[in-house]
Formats: structure tokens, C-alpha cells, sequence
């Protein structure tokens, strides 16, 4: 009994050291519940340019880029940051309030592990006002807040816990991983040129050295191709180029020295991508060589120390990107006819050469009785106004065997009252993937296109065809009599 007494009392003997330790290291909180408010530590409204961040084993510097809304590494590396994790840590460190106050004035700065602290944040401003120095220590005993205290201020308080991921995310976490973070709407001009020839036979349908898409500063911006040839481009695949930098991530981040860039094949770069931003600030996007496997191509932005390895898709995608609109002729382009040659192995005699007569009304060459009706030149221009043709090169010396364009199967020259409106080579139609398509080279647009079908299939390939019976001719006048009674009826009416 006595032995049981004993033993009973020694555990109260440590539960009440126990106790009196905690208590004199608890830090001590000397604010009442409810006598205190949050308080932001950084106004809002300040316009925030730099955000130092120190801890025990870096110092990252983060710095907003000039007239932008977009910021980059300045220390320990020159570098873009990767937006999609630092600007939430930035948002973060901004929105930080002082919780709930703990010590005034306290004894020591040790318990709260502010003598040693696990992070130091600068916040600096571009209207010249004080920085802001912000020290962060250990957690409460609650583990739901962090200590803290301000650099001009011995009072120690409590802070979010989202000083967490600044504290300890790793450096490479700051750095971009992306070679470019703007949407279309941020550029107003920008350039692709190919460097090395070898890329342009490498990719089938790389661009020409000089492209140029210029941007539109309108309510409704649109895209022009300005160089080598000039026309509307297509939006959406303007806007696409943008999105694919955004969604291409490099598989890390390689440091290489400037003479060391060569390495890479970036040094020359084998391909330019320079851009202009609306703002008038200039950017440059270099794609360098691949590696030995073939599977990864290197590039760079020129404003930034570190190489970026790309999975090749992405890089081609880049290369071989053309903005060119879905290209179609109008049927319209028969209205203005005033002749059209068709030339091909298929038709008897070489070909077919129609002429207008002067009045609307059309024939073969030298023979006026050989009548050719519209749906008959419609059969030529019909496959190049109804379906989509889908650009596929613009580079010259164009391998047009390797298309089945060269020999030709047909060929298509329409010739207006001024100049000509249409001259067009025809391929072989062949398997595409799943599809049937037929390869066609565009004299005036300099340029190989592809439709997705047989397009030479049904054409007219005998003057029997093609030419109009007596019985067909004189159906088509009794219809442009009739119409022209019609007409004629409706204009007495409304005198």
C-alpha cells in the first residue's frame, strides 16, 4: 500500500514539472481575446515591384518586368519565373495580415525562432516608399500559425500559414519551364524565319525564311500575313500557336553559358520566332538542335540564361505552324471567265480550251456550234469552291513528284478580262490516314495545297462530256427566255 502511495505521488511530482515547463516556455500572450483586429501588412493598393525572399539556404529575388504585369528571377539566376507558382506565392505574401498579436515587447525573440528565422521577406515599391522587411519563425504551439515580426517593430505576431510554400519550396519550383506565357492578344507583330535549310526539307511544310503575321490593334483584332505572300490569316490558328507555347512545359531547366550555346545548336539558333509586344517591348524564342535520340529539340528564350529541352512534337508544331485561311475559290470566278484551258493525259486530244462568246454564253475555241453550258465549267471549278483546301507547303524548290503533282494530271488556267483568276496543277488522288485526298499546286499563290477527296472524279473527260446536245442548249434558252419575260413583267409592274 505504502509502495503504491509512493509511486502515485512521484507521477503528480512530474506532472507538475511538466506542467510548469510548458507554461514558462509557452510564449506568453499578452493581448485579450477580442481586443484585436486582422490588419493587412501591405496595402493593397501599393504598386509591389520586388519581392526578396531569404532563407536559410538561398535568396530568391523575384522583380516585376518593366511596364508588364509579369515577373522574372533576377537573383540567383536571370530567368522568367513559372507564373502558375509564383504569382499564387506572391498573392499570397500580399494578402498576409497580422492575425493576432502575441508579445508587444517581448523578452526574447528565441522561442518564436525570430533570431534564426525560417524566412525574411523584402517587399519593395515603385513609387519609392519604404520596403517592407518581414521576418517569419517557427509555428504556435497550435500549429496553425506562424510567428512573425516586422523589421521596424519588436512586436511579435501571428501569420497564415501560407508563408509555408515561400519557406520551403524548392528553387527550381521559381523557374520557368515554358518558353512563352502571352496570349495572341498581347503581340502586335511577329516573325518566323528558318535559319538553317536543313530544317525547311526536314519539316514538309516549314515555313519560308521570312514570315511575317502582323496583328491588328482593333475591338476585334485580326491577323494578316504580310510576307512572302499577303492575306487574312486564320485566327484561330493564330491563337493556337500562343496556346501551344503555354501548354508545352520543357521536361527541366539546363543553365548553359553563352559559349557553350553552340552545343545546343543554338548558337546560331536554327530557327527565329521574334515578336513584338503591343507595349513595344521585343522578345526572341530560339529553336536550337536535337539530341542524340532525336526525340528532344533544345530551345531558348533569348531574354533568359537556360537552355529548355522541348518533346519534339511540340517543337515541329511550332515550326510548321502557316496561319494561312482554308483556301477556296468562288463559283463566281465562271462569271468573270473569259477563257479557261484544261490540259490532261486523260482527255481525248490533250485538253479542252473554253472561251467566252462576249454575251454570257460560252464554247470551245474556234468552234462557236460546240456550246459549253456553266455546269460544265463548273465542273472544274466546283472541287476548289466547295471543299476546304488545306495549306500544306510554301517553299521553293517545291518536290512536287513527292506530292504527285509533277507530271500533272490535270492542269486548270482560268484567264479573266484582266488577268488570270486561276492556274492550278492536280495531283493523283491518294490514302491520307483514313482519308482519300487529292494534292493540288497553286500557280499564283505559289503554294501546294490538299483537299480531302478524289477531286478529278466525275469531271468531264470527252468533248461528248462536255459539250452541250442541241436539246440541252435549247432547254437552257427556253429557261433564260422565260427568266427574261419574268424580269421584264416585274419592272412594268412597279413603273
Amino acid at each position: 500500500m505504502k509502495k503504491t502511495l509512493l509511486v502515485t505521488l512521484g507521477l503528480l511530482l512530474v506532472a507538475a514539472a511538466l506542467g510548469v515547463y510548458v507554461i514558462k516556455t509557452k510564449p506568453k500572450e499578452t493581448q485579450k481575446k477580442g481586443d484585436w483586429e486582422p490588419e493587412l501588412l501591405v496595402d493593397p493598393q501599393a504598386d509591389l515591384t520586388r519581392l526578396t525572399l531569404i532563407r536559410p539556404e538561398d535568396k530568391i529575388v523575384i522583380e516585376k518586368i518593366k511596364g508588364t504585369d509579369q515577373w522574372k528571377l533576377a537573383e540567383p539566376v536571370q530567368s522568367f519565373v513559372e507564373p502558375y507558382f509564383v504569382l499564387p506565392i506572391i498573392g499570397d505574401l500580399t494578402n498576409l495580415k497580422r492575425e493576432k498579436i502575441i508579445s508587444i515587447k517581448p523578452e526574447t525573440l528565441t522561442i518564436y525562432q525570430l533570431d534564426d528565422p525560417m524566412l525574411e521577406v523584402i517587399y519593395e515599391f515603385g513609387d519609392g516608399s519604404d520596403p517592407i522587411k518581414l521576418s517569419v519563425g517557427k509555428l504556435n504551439y497550435t500549429r496553425d500559425f506562424y510567428y512573425a515580426k516586422l523589421d521596424n517593430s519588436d512586436t511579435v505576431f501571428l501569420v497564415a500559414p501560407t508563408v509555408h510554400l515561400a519557406a520551403q519550396a524548392p528553387m527550381d519550383a521559381f523557374r520557368s519551364k515554358i518558353l512563352l506565357y502571352h496570349e495572341a492578344s498581347d503581340v502586335g507583330s511577329f516573325q518566323i524565319k528558318i535559319e538553317d535549310p536543313d530544317y525547311k526539307t526536314r519539316f514538309g511544310n516549314a515555313l519560308e525564311p521570312k514570315l511575317v503575321i502582323q496583328g491588328r490593334a482593333d475591338e476585334k483584332p485580326q491577323w494578316v500575313i504580310v510576307s512572302p505572300i499577303h492575306e487574312n490569316a486564320n485566327f484561330k490558328m493564330v491563337d493556337n500557336f500562343f496556346l501551344g507555347f503555354k501548354n508545352t512545359s520543357a521536361l527541366t531547366v539546363i543553365d548553359v553559358p553563352d559559349d557553350k550555346l553552340s552545343e545546343y545548336g543554338l548558337d546560331p539558333p536554327k530557327v527565329r520566332i521574334g515578336l513584338i509586344m503591343r507595349n513595344g517591348e521585343k522578345e526572341e524564342i530560339q529553336l536550337g538542335g536535337m539530341d542524340e535520340t532525336g526525340t528532344i529539340m533544345y530551345a531558348r528564350n533569348a531574354g533568359g540564361n537556360e537552355v529548355l529541352p522541348l518533346p519534339i512534337e511540340a517543337a515541329t508544331r511550332i515550326i510548321v505552324a502557316h496561319f494561312r485561311m482554308p483556301h477556296k475559290f468562288t463559283l463566281a470566278l465562271g462569271l468573270q471567265m473569259v477563257r479557261m484551258e484544261v490540259s490532261s493525259p486523260e482527255i481525248e486530244n490533250g485538253g479542252f480550251v473554253i472561251v467566252s462568246d462576249g454575251k454570257g454564253g460560252y464554247h470551245l475555241d474556234n468552234q462557236p456550234d460546240k456550246i459549253v453550258l456553266p455546269q460544265g465549267i463548273n465542273y472544274f471549278l466546283k472541287p476548289f469552291a466547295n471543299e476546304e483546301s488545306y495549306y500544306i507547303r510554301h517553299n521553293e524548290p517545291f518536290d512536287l513528284p513527292s506530292y504527285g503533282i509533277e507530271p500533272a494530271r490535270m492542269r486548270i488556267k482560268v484567264t479573266g478580262p484582266k488577268n488570270e483568276l486561276l492556274d492550278v496543277s492536280i495531283g493523283v488522288a491518294a490514302k491520307q490516314g483514313d482519308d482519300l485526298a487529292t494534292f493540288y499546286f497553286d500557280h499564283l499563290q505559289k503554294s501546294v495545297f490538299m483537299i480531302k477527296k478524289d477531286i478529278l472524279s466525275g469531271m468531264p473527260l470527252t468533248e461528248k462530256d462536255l459539250v452541250a446536245t442541241p436539246e440541252e442548249v435549247q432547254k437552257r434558252n427556253d429557261f433564260l427566255q422565260k427568266k427574261h419575260r419574268r424580269r421584264k413583267n416585274m419592272l412594268e409592274r412597279n413603273k
